[in-house]
């Protein structure tokens, strides 16, 4: 509070292995953290909470497998929700436990249930202490995202996220009011980049790319404030040095500016993100620049981002890559409701596609066509329109 660091506190005396920490504040301002530990023999959940001093450490599992990579939420109650992955089952599933403070935990829960391994899992609250859970699973032969929310009374269905020719992993997830941001890493172009999807209520918008280059781009983490979503992620490009980069969305437009948060020659990974009262955004990382893994910080001011946002044309139409070999990334930008269409150049429609007003980011696969060119055309119903060719090489 006084603008200046803690001495380091040390959490764990463990004989085995402590790690995966995530820590999450209540609205009682008390602080909990929770990680994975080897010290019984395989890796359980734990947990431990600090008002002043440490409660001491408690086993949230005991599992016969697996428990592993927790994250947790806290919700408008006082209260926290934890999940992890767990293999007790003999199948990488989701499970879900609950601390009241009144009650204290609830039981274990199980929350996925299909041949697939479901992994990785991120959680978050959004308004009326709605519950968002996202995870990647392999359950259709390629890895997807996958959203389960919780009402305070059930859980839904699984609910698919991602939708491309590639594998989608490490998925994380902020909510804000009635709406969230789910991000993850995606190599549906042969490399690995940045994508997104918004779900307003149970309306999903398209999922599009947050960053795409030819370079590698993993570890997206998110974040929001009462009007704005911040990503960061790991990328590394042509001088093969990892780094820490940072955007953000606001009211549904990304911001044009993506920010390097690390310093050059830094071999920067795996950043965390929060967003406080004060409207900066807190951002963490490993960094080896010293030779060594340590962890850096530092804090972005939206005063960054101001009047940075992409002032939209009245029509656009941009893809990328061309030529392209496995998919191409279409986005696509109407004032009004309209249509993709996708011709040969004999005039055979291949694809179409509804567009909504505003943006609209596809993913064309060109499944079962030849190599070849396309032109690609947009309209809306008030006769606005534009045409792009696109290469397919096989």
């Amino acid at each position: 509070s006084d603008g200046s660091w803690d001495a380091d506190s040390r959490i764990t005396n463990s004989s085995g292995y402590s790690r995966a920490p995530v820590a999450v504040v209540d609205v009682d301002a008390n602080l909990h953290t929770i990680w994975m530990d080897s010290r019984d023999g395989d890796w359980e959940i734990y947990w431990d909470k600090w008002y002043g001093s440490w409660d001491g450490e408690t086993r949230l599992t005991s599992s016969s497998g697996f428990s592993g990579f927790p994250d947790v939420c806290a919700d408008s109650g006082g209260g926290i929700s934890v999940v992890w992955m767990d293999s007790r089952d003999g199948n990488y599933e989701i499970y879900f436990r609950h601390w009241d403070p009144s009650s204290g935990w609830g039981a274990e829960q199980r929350l996925t249930y299909d041949d697939g391994a479901s992994m990785y899992p991120a959680i978050s609250e959004g308004a009326g202490g709605k519950i968002y859970l996202v995870w990647q699973n392999n359950r259709t032969g390629n890895w997807e995202i996958y959203l389960k929310t919780y009402d305070g009374s059930s859980w839904s269905d699984d609910i698919r996220v991602s939708n491309t020719a590639g594998d989608s992993w490490m998925p994380d997830v902020a909510a804000m009011g009635d709406e969230c941001l789910i991000v993850w890493q995606d190599n549906f172009d042969g490399d690995w980049d940045i994508m997104f999807r918004r779900r307003v209520g149970d309306s999903w918008e398209p999922q599009g790319v947050v960053r795409n280059t030819d370079g590698i781009s993993i570890s997206p983490a998110v974040a929001q404030n009462t009007n704005q979503y911040c990503v960061v992620w790991n990328e590394t490009g042509s001088d093969n040095v990892p780094k820490i980069f940072m955007r953000k969305f606001t009211d549904g437009v990304w911001s044009t500016s993506i920010v390097t948060l690390s310093a050059d020659g830094s071999n920067s990974y795996f950043p965390s993100v929060i967003a406080d009262r004060d409207h900066m955004f807190r951002v963490v990382w490993q960094d080896f620049r010293d030779g060594n893994h340590e962890i850096y910080y530092t804090a972005v001011d939206e005063a960054l981002f101001a009047e940075d946002t992409e002032k939209p044309e009245m029509v656009s139409l941009n893809i990328h890559p061309s030529p392209f070999n496995q998919a191409c990334y279409i986005s696509a930008r109407v004032p009004f409701s309209g249509r993709m269409e996708i011709y040969d150049l004999s005039g055979k429609l291949i694809v179409t596609h509804d567009l909504v007003p505003g943006e609209n980011h596809i993913i064309w696969t060109a499944a079962g066509v030849p190599s070849g060119t396309y032109l690609v055309k947009i309209s809306d119903n008030h006769g606005h329109k534009i045409t792009r060719k696109v290469t397919l090489v096989r």
